[in-house]
């Protein structure tokens, strides 16, 4: 599937989300190769865990800004923020670090204090 060529990247997926059907957008052909590249380039390595002195597969490409609140960026590596300076707008992340990020399936912010000092 091909992002169509009549109207803006940003409209087509406006109008995406609009439907409910932003998943559209990720089985595009310019997504998935995308997706691919940044997945090649930082070696399938999951680079929240990579920070925190761990390895782990990297199997989701997330968008620092999410494609709802700026669908300019979805083919974007990386983005301007207000302070001018670049930063990265897609980063490899296993499954557990993607939902930390967004907070489901019981993951929570890396900002979060863990309920006990336990961690075992």
């Amino acid at each position: 599937m091909r992002i169509p060529t009549d109207r803006s990247l940003r409209t087509w997926i406006r109008d995406l989300i609009k439907g409910n059907q932003l998943y559209r957008f990720y089985k595009t052909d310019e997504w998935r190769g995308l997706r691919a590249d940044i997945l090649e380039e930082h070696h399938n390595e999951c680079q929240r865990c990579k920070a925190r002195g761990k390895y782990s597969r990297a199997t989701v490409v997330h968008h620092v800004m999410e494609v709802k609140a700026r669908p300019d960026l979805a083919l974007s590596r990386t983005y301007i923020d207000s302070q001018g300076m670049v930063c990265v707008q897609l980063e490899p992340l296993c499954f557990a670090c993607h939902n930390e990020v967004h907070e489901r399936f019981g993951g929570f912010a890396s900002t979060k204090q863990p309920l006990t000092e336990e961690r075992w």
